[in-house]
């Protein structure tokens, strides 16, 4: 009699199916990466829509504010300009206008400190 065959371990069949389930040692890394690549890309897309949404939306509210800015340096403006012809009016008129004559008799009066007495009469 001779030697007794040994049967050999069965080997698994690697089939696609049975990479994705991460079948053997040498068959599941491809698998892992390629799950590990599908969710970190799916991540990455998910951050990208936010921050461009996060810039549409900084880029609104900018142009808005710089729009309310400009609105409010026209009302300045405008302002400054109805200011220089009422003193130009005023200017023109001279010292005739009335109020410019009350404002000439009214004596300031000077703020008293605490502890000194106001002025005496």
């Amino acid at each position: 009699m001779g030697p007794k065959k040994v049967p050999k371990p069965a080997e698994p069949e690697i089939t696609p199916d049975s990479d994705s389930e991460g079948g053997g040692a040498a068959g599941g890394e491809p698998a892992k990466a390629e799950t590990l690549m599908g969710a970190d890309s799916e991540t990455l897309v998910c951050m990208l829509r936010k921050c461009l949404t996060f810039q549409s939306d900084l880029s609104k509210r900018w142009n808005e504010e710089t729009q309310k800015q400009e609105e409010r340096w026209q009302e300045m403006e405008v302002q400054v300009h109805r200011l220089r012809e009422g003193l130009t009016e005023v200017a023109r008129r001279g010292p005739q206008h009335p109020h410019v004559h009350q404002q000439e008799e009214v004596e300031p009066q000077s703020p008293t400190l605490r502890g000194e007495a106001g002025p005496s009469q």
